[in-house]
């Protein structure tokens, strides 16, 4: 596989420049540096990503509940709507059966 072959490479590779750092004390000091820097570039890179997914979170649960908030009031919309056109319905179909009041004269 690539990836295994790549990850083998950069294994010697990182030994050879280990083994290169700490061959003197100038090198081995600048190496620490280096390396202590690249850590916190990763250890900040994290923290970053982690508030990122914590307030993606919540404002994915802001978002999802503004959304039931408007399914639940478009629910209502349509329930009184529906009552509406239900009593003028109603209305309609007893003015259709009553009977007339001139008829009865």
């Amino acid at each position: 596989d690539g990836t295994v072959e790549r990850l083998a490479q950069m294994k010697e590779v990182t030994e050879r420049l280990v083994g290169f750092a700490t061959s003197s004390g100038r090198l081995r000091e600048r190496f620490d540096q280096r390396l202590g820097e690249y850590a916190e570039f990763w250890a900040s890179l994290e923290r970053l990503c982690r508030k990122y997914t914590m307030d993606h979170h919540a404002a994915s649960a802001r978002m999802q509940e503004f959304v039931r908030e408007v399914a639940d009031a478009a629910d209502l919309i349509d329930t009184a709507e529906s009552a509406r056109l239900g009593v003028l319905a109603a209305r309609r179909q007893r003015q259709r059966h009553r009977p007339d009041d001139a008829v009865e004269s």
